[in-house]
């Protein structure tokens, strides 16, 4: 299952699915006594990044540093795309990032 939203807040109509999903997975994880609890962002590039989810009622976001440094590595901006791939054989978030449909590579900095 793909899901696309720009930036950081989750639109309503994808928040609770997403909610869900992260929430089945830290349950498994919590079960199988894994010392993270937590999915990682796994970016395109295999990249990662230990990001939190914060789901309220009025709003779901991703943020924390590793949140903050993805956006820095990419460079992201308000009206980039990110999309992450549900993908139940991995207890990651796969993520692909796009700016004006072409994909958004990390900074030469970023090494």
């Amino acid at each position: 299952m793909f899901l696309f939203f720009n930036f950081q807040y989750i639109p309503c109509n994808v928040r609770g699915f997403l909610a869900d999903y992260i929430e089945e997975h830290r349950n498994i994880a919590t079960t199988f006594k894994h010392k993270r609890t937590e999915p990682a962002i796994l970016t395109y590039e295999s990249r990662s990044y230990a990001s939190d989810f914060k789901h309220r009622s009025n709003y779901s976001k991703f943020c924390g540093s590793a949140w903050f440094e993805f956006s820095n590595d990419y460079a992201l901006r308000a009206g980039d795309r990110v999309v992450f791939i549900l993908d139940n054989s991995c207890f990651d978030l796969k993520v692909e990032t796009f700016r004006d449909g072409e994909r958004i590579l990390p900074l030469p900095s970023v090494g």
